[in-house]
């Protein structure tokens, strides 16, 4: 967990669980895989740590306790300016991995934020799971918890944001994060019922390529849908100074478009800063 994290579009992290099952980046017995978090917890811990999944308690518990940024100025992140602090919920882990029982994730997760101060964004490839534990507690999801499933592709696309949609009821804010982006995806049967989207190409030394008129098609279908879409970074295959092409500065004009779920800060009542 960080207080601190170089994430764009949130302050902090935390991993209720280490580990994942796997997804299309991260596959069991694969020589080569591309998953960020499954190579730097394997290489602090050794091979085959990143399929254990474990059970970490308390650390919901404990960023309950950080500092609450309503009304704060981040000069390195100003479309965060004067929200309250926005915790991203497993960037290093799955915690609807299928060892994660729901009484652990209802006692560490959605009880705890129920209480908080802060904004959670709550990130998985496994919606259908997240959608059972919505049905496990009859829809009661609490509203600064927002919804969000991982697609890479438009085959992940059509079989995970239905099941995103089942995850609690009217009031629950939900986002797509089409990151790394590697072939052109249509969101448009979708975008009507999402209040975010993030997207992104992939980053590091193999990276694959990342086209940036797939990125304008989502801006495109976005911006008609009136959906907020945050471009996170362009990549490293796109020869830019940083190595991950965050940099916006760097980007054409057209693609430096970042903007957070309006809903999701409606969630929490704003505060007086005495």
């Amino acid at each position: 967990m960080g207080k601190e994290t170089e994430i764009q579009y949130v302050d902090s992290t935390i991993n209720p669980t280490e580990g994942c099952d796997g997804c299309e980046l991260w596959i069991r017995g694969k020589d080569v895989n591309i998953c960020y978090a499954g190579r730097l917890q394997e290489l602090w811990h050794g091979a085959g740590a990143f399929d254990q999944v474990d059970l970490m308690h308390g650390r919901m518990e404990a960023g309950a306790k950080w500092p609450d940024l309503a009304g704060a100025i981040r000069p390195e992140k100003p479309w965060l300016d004067g929200w309250p602090r926005v915790v991203f919920v497993s960037d290093m882990s799955d915690a609807l991995s299928r060892r994660v029982q729901f009484p652990f994730l209802k006692r560490e997760i959605i009880e705890i934020v129920r209480d908080w101060p802060h904004l959670a964004m709550w990130f998985t490839k496994r919606p259908q799971r997240m959608s059972e534990l919505s049905d496990s507690i009859s829809g009661n999801w609490p509203a600064n918890l927002m919804a969000v499933t991982s697609i890479t592709r438009q085959r992940t696309a059509d079989a995970r944001i239905p099941w995103l949609l089942k995850v609690g009821g009217p009031k629950t804010v939900r986002g797509i994060s089409v990151e790394p982006i590697w072939e052109p995806i249509n969101l448009k049967p979708w975008l009507a019922r999402l209040d975010w989207v993030a997207t992104g190409g992939e980053s590091g030394r193999a990276a694959e390529p990342c086209n940036a008129d797939w990125i304008r098609g989502l801006i495109a279908d976005c911006r008609e849908a009136r959906v907020p879409l945050f471009v996170k970074q362009l990549g490293s295959r796109f020869g830019l100074k940083d190595s991950k092409g965050g940099d916006w500065n760097e980007w054409p004009e057209d693609l430096r478009v970042r903007q957070m779920p309006k809903r999701l800060r409606e969630t929490r009542a704003p505060m007086t800063l005495l």
